[in-house]
């Protein structure tokens, strides 16, 4: 989900048989199936253009996404990838994100504290996933310190 460039397929292709690389930017999309090719796994990739769930079909075992931090409306579309107006697209991921995931699949979404992330705990709790951090890093200077965190999710 959140495609950009196609380094999380790509590295997903090297140890999963079939594997679908979403993004809403069209130049995105066309990036990352380039890369992949490059990478010798476009024919395990599938790509296509889709904001959030609204082109994909099916169930998942696994499904990564690295939303927008920043609740901002995007300038343009190059800012999309930074920047989610209110949170819709992480409000829209989190409440389908059961239909689309397959019995005993899990989720894996990287968020930090530069983003609004009690509001992040709130949409997960609404959508009534269970949540773990799997991996959290400090990053910054000693004026400003943010922390990144990758957290599971299951239903």
């Amino acid at each position: 989900m959140g495609t950009g460039c196609g380094i999380g397929a790509i590295l997903a292709a090297a140890q999963c048989r079939d594997v679908v690389g979403v993004d809403v930017n069209p130049i995105a999309v066309e990036a990352a199936a380039a890369n992949a090719s490059r990478n010798g796994v476009g024919d395990r990739i599938t790509f296509r253009q889709s904001d959030v769930f609204d082109a994909v079909d099916g169930r998942f075992d696994l499904i990564l996404f690295d939303p927008p931090y920043r609740w901002y409306k995007a300038r343009d579309l190059l800012e999309l990838s930074t920047a989610d107006e209110n949170y819709g697209v992480l409000t829209r991921f989190l409440g389908h994100l059961r239909d689309h995931l397959a019995p005993g699949g899990r989720a894996m979404l990287q968020f930090a504290t530069s983003g609004d992330i009690d509001y992040l705990y709130a949409l997960i709790d609404a959508a009534g996933l269970q949540k773990e951090v799997v991996a959290s890093e400090d990053l910054g200077s000693e004026d400003l310190t943010v922390t990144y965190f990758v957290f599971r999710l299951t239903p």
